[in-house]
């Protein structure tokens, strides 16, 4: 897959995710917006993670920066299901 395909590819779910926050159109979960964007978020910051490694990876003198950054997001995101969410 070419670079502005990953891009594309991470940037509407990060959109969605988002928007649909922001328009309620992904709700928060009623007396628990704590567990809520404890899972969204990871899942949030992952894609963000790798729409700007794609998009910055053309700079190579940084590319140890951007893929470094791309990688920890996609292990945070492993590393927060691993935890379970009290009363889930």
């Amino acid at each position: 897959m070419s670079t502005a395909g990953n891009i594309w590819i991470h940037l509407i779910p990060l959109l969605v995710i988002v928007g649909g926050i922001a328009t309620s159109w992904l709700p928060v979960w009623p007396g628990r917006p704590w567990e809520f964007f404890q899972n969204i978020a990871p899942i949030a910051v992952c894609y963000a993670g790798s729409v700007t490694y794609h998009t910055m990876m053309a700079h190579h003198e940084k590319y140890q920066t951007w893929i470094t950054l791309d990688v920890s997001t996609d292990l945070r995101v492993h590393e927060a299901r691993l935890q379970p969410v009290e009363g889930l």
